[in-house]
């Protein structure tokens, strides 16, 4: 069998936007890890905004508007997501993902036009709070590299109040520190000179399928077909009847079983949307509907914790959410157009698998969903959830 690295990388720049996520195999961890660079271009309704040009004229941080992927000819690992250059071709981008400016929480890195980079703050809060209060930051950057002495003599300039008002900053005397800190401490991503040559160490993940599918033998491709299965088949083929339930009624079918709350997906932390944003586009019921991120209709619910559902909160969940609700939470995940679905109790989703049923054309192929099924009654038979 082919072994799976301990790390895959996604490259976004030549695929639909990908996001971070990890898998399990077995007792092992698998980091997926999406790579390469994206622009975070201000919205045409927003770029005359005097607050970008304040922000060029005194802090010489130019937001992105016109830039495209081939003005930057260098590829991160992890992703690198662009919002800012200067006039000198350096550029800042946050690592490992990115979502609104004030909100984010990824740290911010720097490349040069030479192919130097690093890490410079924290988050674009701090990063903003640098530039506008030190505006002389990346003479601090170029002495660090060179290893030259310097003194620093904070200025404050009066158009600073305006940047500091419209994004809500605050002076913080610390930021010096706090840059020379991140300048002297691991960059958190590693630049290539291009995606050929990020090849060269890493796995990706496009590569690897390539690679596995290629070398996938007959005689592997059997040990999962309805024969070599034989004994599951003979053990749950009573249970089956052809036919798949749609998600409404499956919903339906929650409905009956527990009392639950519609969740507002907003309501679920940013990391746990786009993990599952990624896992329905790269699931097998997508892989002829080929559905993008845009596409997709998500529903979620609450299992609300009664005697209807204390069987299932006796189970320890096999996952938690960080958002504003308790941590003990069980949730259900519905993409309606795919047919996905994920829970956080694994006896609820055994059961709202086996509900669903497998289809005709499944049953009559002998194919992969046919077989998942046939583990989904093994396990929910031994209790193995």
């Amino acid at each position: 069998m082919t072994k799976i690295p301990q790390r895959l990388i996604i490259d976004i720049e030549n695929t639909k936007r990908a996001f971070g996520f990890w898998i399990h195999h077995g007792d092992e961890k698998f980091d997926i890890v999406s790579a390469g660079k994206e622009i975070m271009s201000v919205p045409p309704n927003e770029r005359d905004y005097k607050v970008y040009k304040l922000l060029k004229e005194h802090c010489d941080v130019i937001f992105c508007t016109s830039q495209g992927l081939g003005d930057l000819p260098f590829y991160p690992i992890p992703q690198f997501s662009i919002f800012a250059v200067d006039s000198k071709d350096n550029c800042f981008g946050t690592i490992g993902g990115s979502s609104n400016i004030i909100d984010d929480d990824y740290p911010v890195g720097y490349v040069s036009r030479k192919g130097m980079y690093g890490k410079i703050a924290n988050s674009v809060r701090e990063f903003l709070e640098l530039v506008t209060f030190y505006p002389y930051w990346w003479d601090i950057v170029r002495y660090e590299q060179m290893g030259v002495s310097y003194d620093i003599d904070p200025q404050c300039f009066a158009r600073q109040r305006e940047i500091e008002e419209t994004f809500k900053l605050s002076h913080n005397p610390k930021s010096i520190e706090l840059l020379l800190s991140n300048l002297k401490s691991p960059p958190e991503f590693i630049v290539y000179a291009s995606n050929e040559e990020a090849r060269k160490t890493n796995a990706f993940l496009d590569t690897f399928l390539k690679t596995f599918l290629e070398h996938r033998t007959t005689t592997e491709r059997n040990t999962i077909n309805k024969k070599s299965n034989n004994k599951l088949w003979e053990k749950h083929k009573h249970k089956i009847v052809p036919g798949e339930k749609s998600t409404e009624e499956l919903i339906n079918f929650l409905n009956d079983k527990v009392d639950v709350v519609e969740l507002d997906i907003t309501e679920f932390s940013r990391f746990f949307m786009e993990r599952h944003i990624i896992n329905i586009v790269h699931c097998v019921r997508n892989q002829e509907l080929k559905l993008t991120a845009n596409d997709l209709n998500i529903i979620a619910f609450n299992i609300i914790n009664d005697n209807k559902s204390n069987s299932y909160y006796q189970c320890r969940p096999v996952q938690r959410i960080a958002n504003k609700h308790k941590n003990d939470m069980i949730y259900v995940v519905f993409e309606k157009r795919t047919g996905y679905i994920h829970s956080n109790s694994n006896k609820l989703l055994l059961e709202l698998f086996i509900e669903r049923g497998v289809s005709q054309y499944d049953y009559d192929n002998d194919t992969n969903l046919l077989h998942s099924y046939l583990f989904y009654l093994d396990s929910y038979s031994k209790g193995e959830y």
